[in-house]
């Protein structure tokens, strides 16, 4: 008589671990082709993987001493990911099982009862003495397997359609299961901060690059709840509010410069939780909420749009309780958001906070605030405009109507402009910033754009030819407002030659000979 694997798993309930190990490891050469893959994932397959993960959970009577996760556990979970990886990979004819149903099944695994579970895996009341034993070493082992089973949701988005995977997970109600995590997680004292820190990467990973996910985590969660939530487990570690960060910046949060904030909210909940935190985490949380907002005016201009300064404020409202580190951090932070843009009501809200009952003695943010006030109105040199177009997103820009007839015979272009240093070079995958661009449905044309190295090209295109003049020497990603002109001059018949003209903060920087574009053929 022949038996498949998973015929073996279903009659595999006083086998060995060793031999449960070795008809997992039967899954994987069956796998190597697509078509074995889409035959052997089937709904009683996955029946018997989601079993196995079970008895892990409630663990084996021979191995209470171990602490870490069962190693069918491990290659259980490498087989989901699989899964979930060939089934993305289908299409809807050639599965048998859809990815959804095997989530559906993942997520009531993960929120399981862990009273129920450890029974379960008991088979009966031991001693007093060794029942609390064994109790330590299966929370501790329970513990590691959901870490371990997040991780996996982190893995299974290392995959090539990484947008629809991400549609089925949002449909899955994967937000409220990690949430629902999350709040259970408080009968696991003292291991909750590495359930914690997996649950918010496993987060981050679902609304990684995906503006719509992190608007139905806003309608259906909401930052609100998440706040509570985490307050409700008591002091943060470092490691929890550090991958805060990360989830605002969606990578390493000292790496901000580079990545921007792509998820601003995070950094709001932090400012919320200060007062709530010890001295030594409010300083530490202060100062790189300070760095990671005021790296450069893309990070401010995000901080200001959510509102960041009420929330700022009123955590400053809290004094008695900020640590005077954290309450300076929060101040200069304030100072440099508002020299981005600051609100009547907020500057009033600002200054009522000096208020003191007795008039004879100063409070403490005096010092502080004046600073933050002279830098806020402190507007010479090239660092600050009072007002600017945000054209950082990668598809804004400043549409003209189509333009039917040219006036005149030459072309001129002036323009303030700043880049910041993180926008150059090939971190930033070789993009341009173009500043104009008029050409004709035929390709012809002339435009000029500021190239991934930061250096100024000015181009037209003809019939023929894609002829350039670049303006060397001069990088204008240094986060300074600069004035730019370029100039087109025709040439004077029959013997004259086309000239271009750049200018830079009012100076003649080049000159040189460039074929003037044929304005009647120009039309957008």
């Amino acid at each position: 008589m022949r038996l498949s694997s998973t015929e073996c798993f279903q009659e595999s309930e006083h086998l060995k671990g060793s031999l449960k190990c070795a008809l997992l490891h039967l899954f994987g050469p069956s796998w190597q082709e697509d078509r074995n893959a889409l035959l052997a994932i089937s709904p009683a397959t996955m029946e018997v993987l989601m079993r196995v993960l079970v008895d892990c959970e409630g663990g084996d009577m021979d191995d209470w001493g171990s602490d870490a996760p069962d190693r069918r556990a491990l290659l259980t979970l490498g087989c989901l990911r699989e899964v979930v990886h060939r089934l993305l990979a289908s299409s809807s004819d050639q599965r048998q099982v859809e990815i959804g149903a095997v989530l559906e099944n993942y997520f009531k695994l993960l929120n399981s009862d862990p009273t129920a579970l450890q029974v379960k895996g008991r088979g009966g009341p031991p001693p007093e003495q060794q029942q609390q034993q064994r109790s330590r070493h299966w929370e501790t082992r329970f513990v590691a397997l959901q870490v371990h089973m997040l991780d996996t949701i982190r893995e299974m988005f290392e995959c090539s359609d990484r947008p629809v995977l991400q549609a089925i997970f949002l449909n899955s109600n994967c937000f409220e299961h990690l949430t629902r995590l999350l709040q259970n997680s408080k009968v696991f004292q003292g291991r909750l901060d590495s359930l914690a820190v997996s649950t918010i990467k496993a987060l981050t990973t679902v609304m990684h690059m995906s503006p719509a996910a992190k608007e139905v985590f806003k309608e259906r969660i909401g930052y609100t709840h998440l706040y509570e939530v985490l307050v409700s487990l008591g002091q943060p570690s470092r490691h929890l509010l550090k991958e805060l960060m990360n989830m605002a910046v969606e990578g390493e949060h000292t790496s901000v410069g580079i990545l921007g904030i792509s998820n601003v909210q995070p950094l709001l909940l932090l400012v919320q939780w200060l007062p709530e935190l010890d001295s030594e985490l409010q300083t530490f949380t202060a100062d790189w909420l300070r760095r990671i907002c005021c790296i450069n005016r893309q990070t401010r201009a995000t901080c200001v749009n959510a509102a960041m300064a009420m929330r700022i404020l009123d955590a400053l409202g809290s004094h008695g309780r900020l640590h005077r580190a954290c309450a300076e951090s929060l101040v200069s932070l304030l100072g440099a958001l508002g020299s981005q843009s600051l609100s009547g009501a907020e500057l009033l809200r600002l200054l009522r906070l000096l208020r003191m009952d007795d008039p004879r003695q100063a409070h403490p943010y005096v010092g502080p605030v004046l600073r933050a006030i002279l830098g806020m109105v402190r507007k010479q040199g090239l660092e600050s405009a009072m007002q600017y177009f945000d054209l950082s997103p990668s598809m804004a820009g400043i549409a003209v109507p189509t333009i039917q007839r040219w006036p005149g015979s030459a072309f001129s272009f002036l323009a303030w402009l700043s880049l910041d240093q993180d926008q150059q070079g090939p971190s930033k995958g070789e993009k341009r910033k173009q500043l104009y661009s008029f050409f004709t449905p035929g390709g012809t044309g002339f435009e000029a754009f500021i190239s991934s190295a930061g250096v100024l090209v000015v181009a037209v295109c003809t019939k023929k030819e894609y002829v350039t003049v670049m303006l060397p020497d001069y990088c204008f990603c240094d986060s300074l407002w600069h004035s730019i002109g370029v100039v087109h001059v025709p040439g004077k018949r029959p013997f004259g030659q086309s000239q271009v003209y750049i200018y830079v903060d009012g100076q003649q920087k080049l000159s040189a000979p460039l074929k003037y574009p044929t304005m009647t053929e120009v039309r957008e």
